[in-house]
């Protein structure tokens, strides 16, 4: 847990996490992590920082960082697999499900199921998808409209701002938030409708801005599933 959030004997050393500030963390197989270790990602996700108290004092280190998991749906990585059955039993799967809790999991804004590479796949020639040039230019264009949309607040980007701000100045474009408010009132809980993750929604969808009005004094801080392969999540962090 040290080597993600920082700590250490003695002096207090920064962590994954700190090290990432303003990156990417990227943690593979993340269920083979201990429960204890990722439920302690929680509070620098939401806060944008680690506290580490010492009996010397209390130090602060930056931890706003982008979060990838990576994790297998089931601990020999064939869950649902047909061609290729899993063998693990129902009860080895929860548990190993269950490493990756709901509060952790209510941090996470994006999920993105996997399949499994086939060997055509791997050896094809030819198209290969979009290139990083081309990625890299969406991506400008979309900072360049959050810069343009948060323009004269304290906040660079959608992570940033609370969540009483989003819905109070960018509210939703009218229909836009049907099927979460639907979500909501059956008590599902597909990712990002439970109630304490409804506020990551806002920062997805379209909406427009309200008249300006006084924000407020603090900023406040995205999964893949690979059916058979693994699982990758994204946390925004702000970077």
């Amino acid at each position: 847990m040290q080597a993600l959030v920082g700590g250490g004997p003695g002096t207090a050393r920064p962590g994954a996490v700190s090290l990432s500030h303003r990156g990417v963390l990227f943690l593979d197989e993340t269920p083979e992590f201990s429960s204890k270790a990722l439920d302690a990602l929680r509070q620098p996700l939401e806060a944008g920082h680690v506290v580490i108290a010492r009996s010397a004092g209390v130090v602060r280190f930056p931890a706003r960082f982008l979060m990838v998991l990576a994790a297998n749906p089931c601990p020999c990585g064939r869950f649902s697999q047909t061609n290729d059955p899993c063998e693990c039993p129902p009860s080895a799967i929860r548990r190993y499900q269950a490493r990756l809790s709901g509060p952790l999991l209510d941090r996470v804004d994006l999920r993105v199921e996997v399949d499994r590479v086939t060997r055509d796949q791997l050896t094809a020639t030819g198209a290969r998808g979009e290139t990083t040039a081309t990625v890299a230019d969406r991506v400008r264009a979309a900072r360049d409209r959050a810069a343009a949309r948060l323009a004269g607040t304290p906040w660079r980007s959608n992570s940033e701002v609370p969540g009483r701000e989003l819905r109070s100045r960018w509210h939703a474009a009218p229909g836009a938030m049907d099927d979460a408010e639907r979500s909501l009132e059956r008590g599902c809980s597909p990712p990002g409708a439970r109630p304490g993750a409804a506020g990551r929604l806002d920062r997805r969808r379209p909406g427009r801005p309200r008249p300006a009005r006084r924000h407020g004094r603090g900023p406040r801080p995205a999964t893949a599933h690979r059916r058979s392969a693994r699982c990758a999540h994204g946390h925004r962090g702000g970077v």
